[in-house]
């Protein structure tokens, strides 16, 4: 575990920052007499770093079914962030008097009209729209660059990042000013789609036997620092190993003191669990591993899933496929289960890795599915349009205000700088509203 490398103060700093360019975009140059008000307001933070001229591939083929996202602005979002700072502060009046999903809904959300007329003026100019969550915070939809283009006054490109061809906006995007004011944020960039596994499978062939642990076994490879052998891969952890390493190995099943009714290995705890698209065979798959490991097996109340249908996936050649997250969500569910048996778990699975993925925090926010909620996806780097970035900020601000704890990885891939060319943390583990999570070899 790690402290979160982006404190809040840069975030309002940053907040602060885009309001203001979305409003100098809306005057003219400086003359005598003001001049009259744009008809349009431009989105600065719609474009990601990397779509520009150097990337750039050209216009996006015609036949791309492009998704983008329309943040709205919650009503208070200064009180937003005071209450879910107060609730999460130890010794604070407020610490721990959470809201529940309606209480926090209908006190910070954009109001029902606002987001009608978002949906309304989509809809209007020929975009469907994917999904909305309870909570009004944003807007899901997809629609050809044609269409896109159309309705941000924009051009679509591809381009070429991390060995990927990606399309994003070459242009800002705007909207006329009259729905701007109703909204927060844009994001109609494919940025998103890099979030896939990247789960590899070891040949013992031409990297030698795996370790119970580190440096049990070496293998030989050409010389690289230094050196030409090398510890082997860890053959992987078993669920008493990760107890043992934790303190819990005499905790697991002991009945709770009297100071707290929670039992060390997660009983009376929900942890929610998101990956995209979800296995026909989790359940089947978590009871083999359990008996094999020596865990209780999950039941229909212990294991349950919220799932869209085969038929609802999307971008999947994008995402990695549906089997590519098959082993994520195996890894995710079964190391849930041999740290904390004794915890329910909640499978939400989403459409796709962009979009679906905040539909599918959404789910468990707008409803209070579970207290803790665990993911292992993220972002390269904070190479996501700023606008994005604002957006799963206020998800995450309604997480803390249920008292719902956000817990992400923070990457195995160092500082990401062979990717990006400069040092960054992974987003959403840099935010300071979740718990960071890294490390993988004890």
């Amino acid at each position: 575990m790690r402290n979160s490398l982006v404190q809040r103060g840069m975030w309002a700093k940053l907040l602060a920052m885009w309001a203001a360019t979305a409003c100098l975009a809306t005057l003219g140059a400086g003359t005598a007499m003001a001049a009259p008000p744009s008809a349009d307001t431009a989105f600065p933070g719609a474009v990601p770093s990397w779509a520009n001229p150097a990337n750039d591939q050209g216009p996006a083929p015609a036949a791309t079914s492009v998704e983008g996202e329309i943040y709205l602005p919650l009503r208070e979002q200064a009180g937003a962030e005071r209450f879910a700072t107060d609730v999460s502060t130890p010794g604070n009046d407020l610490y721990k008097h959470w809201l529940s999903p309606e209480k926090w809904i209908s006190t910070y959300a954009p109001s029902q009209e606002d987001f009608d007329d978002v949906v309304a003026h989509l809809t209007s100019l020929g975009l469907t729209i994917s999904a909305v969550p309870d909570s009004r915070q944003y807007v899901v939809f997809r629609g050809s660059p044609d269409q896109v283009n159309k309705v941000f006054k924009t051009a679509l490109h591809s381009y070429k990042f991390q060995g990927a061809t990606l399309v994003g906006p070459s242009t800002v995007p705007s909207l006329p000013s009259s729905l701007a004011a109703k909204v927060a944020g844009v994001s109609i960039d494919q940025g998103r789609l890099m979030t896939k596994p990247g789960l590899k499978k070891q040949d013992a062939a031409t990297t030698g036997s795996c370790s119970s642990y580190y440096g049990q076994n070496q293998q030989t490879v050409p010389p690289a620092y230094g050196k030409t052998a090398f510890s082997t891969f860890i053959c992987g952890y078993t669920p008493k190993q990760i107890q043992s390493a934790y303190g819990l190995q005499d905790l697991v099943g002991a009945q709770p003191d009297n100071q707290d009714s929670r039992k060390p290995d997660g009983h009376s705890q929900t942890v929610a669990i998101i990956d995209a698209y979800a296995s026909p065979t989790m359940r089947s798959d978590i009871n083999t591993y359990s008996k094999t490991n020596g865990l209780p097996a999950m039941t229909d109340t212990s294991y349950k899933e919220v799932v869209p249908s085969p038929s609802e996936f999307v971008d999947q050649a994008s995402c990695g496929f549906p089997s590519g997250w098959q082993g994520e969500q195996a890894l995710d569910v079964d190391a849930v289960h041999g740290s904390a048996p004794g915890a329910n778990i909640l499978y939400v699975g989403g459409f796709n890795c962009s979009g679906g993925m905040d539909v599918a925090m959404s789910k468990i926010l707008d409803h209070k599915l579970a207290n803790i909620v665990s993911n292992s996806y993220g972002n390269v780097g904070e190479a996501l349009p700023a606008d994005a970035i604002a957006g799963e900020v206020n998800l995450q601000l309604q997480a803390a205000g249920e008292g719902i704890g956000l817990y992400f990885s923070s990457g195995d891939n160092g500082d990401e700088a062979v990717w990006l060319g400069y040092a960054a943390p992974d987003f959403p583990a840099s935010s300071p509203w979740v718990t960071a999570v890294g490390g993988t070899s004890l």
